[in-house]
């Protein structure tokens, strides 16, 4: 029996990296939660198994309250976190519903100015 998966865009991917890419780069994080947030990281594809995007959501959705994100990275996490819940919620066979979500967010959820370096 396969796995239910969410079909994400090729932006939603790299908007979504892009966040967990920040976060693993804030000063101070905890080894255990770097090593959490790099693997959820390597984890998002094109075809994420849903239990995976309800995991980086929940990762998503703590990363505020656990780590000091200025307040453009705290609400990149917010709207990502819920995002993929409602795609989670609403699964559907296409990108559809997290492209609408993608397109709806600024800069693809992440400022160009808080993106990791190399990423444009």
């Amino acid at each position: 029996m396969s796995q239910p998966h969410l079909s994400l865009s090729r932006n939603a991917v790299t908007g979504l990296t892009d966040v967990l890419a920040v976060i693993l780069a804030t000063p101070g994080i905890d080894p255990g939660h770097a090593y959490e947030v790099g693997y959820c990281r390597d984890q998002v594809r094109r075809h994420l198994p849903v239990i995976e995007g309800l995991v980086i959501a929940g990762l998503l959705h703590e990363a505020p309250e656990r780590l000091a994100l200025d307040q453009e990275a705290q609400a990149a996490c917010r709207w990502w976190a819920s995002a993929l819940i409602r795609a989670i919620i609403c699964r559907s066979p296409t990108p559809a519903t997290v492209d609408r979500e993608v397109a709806a967010w600024p800069s693809q959820a992440m400022p160009e100015s808080r993106r990791p370096s190399g990423q444009a």
